[in-house]
């Protein structure tokens, strides 16, 4: 793969947050892509320092571009702005008319590029691209192996159907109500344009978390998305991560649903929000229920019960959290 910082098609955005060590993994992954008769896309990578207090992380950018000359460039946040607003800056200064994102503490598979570039390629009206991804822990929770995203997402499989298996990309249109069931793909598989990127507002700097999934939400109502049939990225969940850390799976998805609903563009799809913004709040009351914290379980459920007061699940959930 062919690198320029000056005139790249693609720019591979990579914030960092006290995770150096595990940057040079994520860097060497997209370096050692694998060698392809298919032509591929020019590439910089934009590392955006989020105001890292460590110095091990701080040693190691400083010495990035000396190891990696016309390869990358380091930007850093004056203050820290979170994934969202690290993912901004790097957006903001890119050069490539298509973005590529990998987390500091994930990896690409060596034939990501080529399975993305591919369906670019084979579908030059595409705007937005994805695959699968496999997943995997750091430390000593770490399985013997990686497991693949499959396990997880039926649903998924469901709407690629025969064209996986047949090697064929897939083209979901317009897929809101898909992403209201399932968020469909992990940010390290994505290829989207910036100018959709741009379109959808960029990330909101907001959301502490689901900044990704809200995102997907707006560029669906914006352009199809086009699955290609591989795994290109290897999810590493981690202690400190902000899906390893004490709060519940589908944290702050309630303030992103709440600001879709508020959205008049996404009016045909009221129901659905409604019916994920009930699932999350079940899920929320459910977590801190099961955690025994009394006043967080309540809280939930009283939100539960002004959403969806006729529903008996509500009720059982609501008594639940008032037994504790």
């Amino acid at each position: 793969m062919r690198f320029s910082l000056s005139s790249p098609d693609v720019s591979i955005v990579i914030p960092v947050y006290n995770t150096g060590p595990l940057l040079l993994e994520a860097i060497e992954s997209i370096v050692t892509q694998a060698p392809t008769e298919l032509p591929l896309p020019v590439v910089e990578v934009i590392v955006v320092d989020d105001a890292s207090g460590d110095a091990n992380t701080q040693s190691i950018l400083a010495s990035l571009e000396a190891r990696y000359p016309g390869v990358l460039r380091v930007l850093r946040n004056q203050r820290s702005k979170g994934v969202a607003g690290a993912r901004n800056t790097a957006i903001e200064a890119a050069r490539g008319q298509w973005i590529g994102f990998l987390d500091s503490d994930d990896l690409w598979l060596p034939n990501a590029m080529a399975s993305l570039w591919q369906v670019v390629r084979e579908h030059p009206q595409a705007r937005w691209v994805a695959a699968h991804f496999l997943l995997t822990m750091l430390g000593s929770d770490a399985p013997p192996e990686n497991k693949p995203l499959a396990e997880r997402s039926p649903y998924l499989y469901s709407l690629l159907g025969s064209d996986y298996e047949a090697g064929r990309a897939t083209c979901l249109k317009q897929p809101v109500s898909h992403f209201l069931k399932s968020c469909l793909i992990g940010i390290m598989t994505c290829l989207i344009r910036k100018e959709l990127l741009i379109d959808a507002g960029l990330f909101d700097e907001n959301q502490k978390r689901a900044s990704d999934y809200m995102m997907w939400l707006r560029c669906a109502l914006l352009s199809d998305l086009y699955y290609a049939p591989a795994d290109t990225g290897i999810y590493r969940m981690r202690k400190g991560s902000l899906t390893r850390t004490s709060a519940p799976p589908l944290a702050c998805e309630d303030s992103m649903l709440r600001k879709l609903l508020a959205d008049p563009r996404y009016t045909p799809w009221n129901r659905q929000l409604r019916e994920r913004l009930v699932l999350v709040l079940d899920d929320h009351c459910y977590y801190y229920r099961n955690a025994k914290h009394r006043s967080e379980a309540r809280h939930w459920a009283l939100k539960l019960l002004r959403e969806a007061p006729l529903r008996a699940r509500t009720w059982k959930q609501a008594l639940g959290a008032w037994m504790i």
